[in-house]
């Protein structure tokens, strides 16, 4: 058997996006016996990651040329390449590594979008937030990397997308949905997406582990509310370095934490009917209540307010208003002719009266005259009305009988 040689240079290309390297040699006539190729490529920026690759050629005849091709390398990376070959036959010996070589790859869409954590749905004040493994930098494929998030039913986008999270504002918890997730570089999306199916959240509250208490790196937890159809949990923690998390399933109801080096912790519980109440985390403050139980105290207010308010008015119509004598006064008939001015005490003239344009007039004298003492007497046996009506100084209102018979001044006729 012969050990294939390596010419002294080579040259690297990309064809349909893919880094090529190729080496120069003799054309044979005949055919040749076809050639195992061993390949490992290593990432310059994570040097620690080898990877291998076994490629076969078939050189054909009037070929001047030995090409191999790599495909399905992440985009956007340099990769140290280091090669050796040899004829494919049983017993043929490997020839020699060639010299390491560097090969680039151009900018592609990414290959995978990122996974969502299971159960990885948390539910508080009407927002809904999702969680997933976030890829790591040798898997963008590109400079940059994001996340493109929205649901099924609910059509929203969501208001914020961090690293390794979602967040959707105003979440209709009374139907389930369906959320989706993709990863997204100026290449494009990928074409594969995640799905996270986040059933209806009515009762959220009751299926969610209780009470998380972290001690002597003891995580310890009790159960839901709601322990029908409960299987068991799943335990996520999640470092401050490069915000990833990690999940592990458990029945028990406490986790070792010890070593994890964790900053984050969580808890969910799972149940065969999929209608998880999502994630707990161990930050988050206790709050065991039903939503409907908060919809419930919400319009209790509402009809204690509503009847504190009626009550209130109907006080408010039982209040006595104490007016002066004389302030209300019934009106007097048009027609003064027809009654009389109402009077409240006597010796008061009624308030209509002053406001009447009065003209004084003389008082007529009487006629200085001698009266017999038989004339005083029965003058004086006269009625009250017969000397009322007699003239006297009462201010004139016109010439045609001034003062009614009571001697109050008479009201002007209407005009």
């Amino acid at each position: 058997m012969t050990m294939l040689e390596w010419p002294t240079e080579h040259k690297t290309f990309t064809y349909n996006n893919h880094p090529c390297v190729s080496w120069n040699r003799k054309p044979v006539v005949k055919d040749s016996p076809a050639i195992k190729w061993d390949v490992q490529l290593q990432p310059v920026k994570y040097p620690n990651l080898v990877r291998s690759l076994t490629l076969f050629t078939k050189p054909q005849p009037k070929d001047t040329t030995d090409t191999i091709c790599f495909e399905n390398l992440e985009g956007n990376q340099k990769f140290n390449v280091l090669v050796k070959r040899r004829i494919n036959e049983t017993g043929a010996p490997w020839s020699k590594h060639y010299h390491e070589f560097a090969v680039q790859t151009e900018s592609k869409p990414p290959d995978r979008p990122p996974k969502f954590l299971p159960l990885g749905y948390r539910y508080k004040d009407q927002e809904l937030t999702v969680y997933w493994e976030p890829l790591k930098e040798l898997e963008w494929n590109a400079p940059h990397l994001e996340y493109f998030v929205n649901s099924k039913s609910n059509r929203l986008k969501a208001s914020k997308v961090g690293k390794n999270f979602a967040v959707f504002g105003k979440w209709n918890y009374k139907k389930p949905d369906t959320v989706f997730l993709w990863s997204k570089n100026e290449k494009g999306l990928s074409a594969e997406w995640s799905r996270l199916e986040v059933p209806e959240l009515t009762d959220a509250m009751n299926r969610k582990a209780q009470n998380l208490t972290l001690a002597d790196n003891i995580l310890t937890w009790e159960k839901p509310v709601d322990d029908e159809n409960l299987n068991g949990y799943f335990f996520y923690f999640c470092n401050g370095t490069d915000e990833v998390c990690h999940s592990n399933y458990t029945t028990k109801l406490e986790y070792n934490v010890t070593g994890l080096g964790a900053i984050h912790k969580a808890v969910a519980a799972k149940y065969s009917d999929h209608k998880s109440g999502g994630m707990k985390w161990l930050s988050d403050r206790e709050d065991t209540a039903n939503i409907r139980y908060v919809e419930g105290i919400i319009a209790l207010l509402v009809l204690g307010a509503a009847f504190l308010g009626a009550r209130k008015l109907k006080d408010m119509s039982k209040i006595g208003v104490s007016v002066p004598p004389g302030l209300l006064l019934p009106r007097t008939p048009s027609v003064p002719e027809l009654a009389e001015p109402s009077q409240p005490y006597a010796g008061v003239p009624h308030p209509k009266t002053l406001f009447f344009n009065l003209i004084n007039m003389e008082p007529i004298e009487p006629a200085d005259e001698h009266i017999e003492p038989e004339h005083m007497e029965e003058e004086t046996s006269m009625t009250v009305a017969e000397q009322v009506a007699q003239p006297s100084g009462y201010v004139m209102m016109n010439a045609v009988n001034p003062t009614l018979c009571n001697g109050y001044i008479k009201p002007s006729p209407p005009r």
